[in-house]
């Protein structure tokens, strides 16, 4: 058969919505066709060459879990001016106030995992003694996909129904869009714990709200309702977090016992539905 009579067979087959005599399904063809920008003679040989597998597209490597770490300032690195020179920071790094071993108050400067190798590079080089002590903090796990659903709750991202029906398909929330809804539920619903927790100057504001797709645990915590069970409301609270200096408080209370997914969020007054997050128990305990 030579080309133009192929063409001619495809295109009839094409016109039928039906499968090719002895050749790959319409589907796939046109799935190879957007896949490799190909006409339809050039996915039949794709297809052949690949044996039929229909790649997925790549996506973007996770990133480590991410980490923070508290210093104390004192001696040689006694404030967080030189901190920052030290590491070479655009801004002075953020200082906290907590105890020391003997219980006296003491300063410490929260730093990410670079800052604390060039100081303790510094030290090294300079001989300036013993390198700082870091405590290691923990927070929630944020990793928003980009090109595809996950993580969502109650969802699986990997089930084909699930998967970006284009390419190019926007996802929300994003990794860094602010400001971004989140329901709350147990202590983050609580005014005064949530007022602790960022430091606020007056009551939140909430908005009362619901969502489906997970269940809620005895001791307060959210995780993906069973496949089999019905979608029951999760009755809660909807706050919008502004910053992403708010939102990494919000991780840092909970630790990386959970986990930062998207959800959609019922407002109950307005009927309104928003793409927002929520924060799921990530932890293997589960009773």
């Amino acid at each position: 058969m030579n080309t133009l009579d192929e063409l001619e067979s495809l295109a009839q087959a094409s016109a039928h919505d039906g499968p090719l005599p002895g050749r790959p399904e319409v589907e796939t063809i046109q799935q190879y066709m957007d896949l490799f920008d190909l006409n339809k003679t050039e996915a039949i040989d794709k297809i052949n060459e690949l044996q039929g597998l229909i790649p997925e597209r790549e996506t973007a490597p996770k990133p480590p879990r991410a980490a923070a770490y508290l210093v104390m300032l004192q001696g040689s690195l006694s404030s967080a001016k030189i901190v920052k020179s030290i590491a070479g920071l655009v801004e002075v790094p953020e200082v906290v106030i907590g105890t020391d071993d003997s219980g006296r108050e003491a300063l410490f400067c929260r730093v990410d995992h670079d800052t604390r190798v060039q100081i303790a590079t510094h030290f090294a080089e300079n001989n300036l003694g013993p390198i700082p002590t870091f405590l290691q903090l923990t927070l929630a796990e944020k990793y928003l996909g980009p090109d595809s659903p996950a993580p969502t709750l109650g969802l699986d991202a990997t089930l084909p129904q699930n998967r970006a029906s284009s390419i190019g398909a926007v996802f929300r929330p994003s990794q860094d869009e602010y400001p971004v809804w989140y329901f709350f539920y147990g202590p983050l619903a609580d005014p005064g714990e949530l007022s602790i927790i960022l430091r606020l100057s007056c009551e939140p504001e909430y908005s009362s709200a619901s969502i489906t797709g997970g269940r809620l645990l005895a001791w307060n915590a959210i995780v993906d309702a069973h496949s089999h069970e019905p979608q029951a409301e999760i009755q809660g609270k909807a706050f919008l977090v502004r910053t992403q200096k708010e939102e990494e408080s919000l991780r840092f209370s909970v630790t990386d016992k959970f986990e930062v997914v998207r959800c959609r969020i019922l407002f109950t007054n307005s009927g309104n539905v928003v793409d927002g997050l929520t924060l799921r128990y990530a932890g293997t305990d589960l009773k």
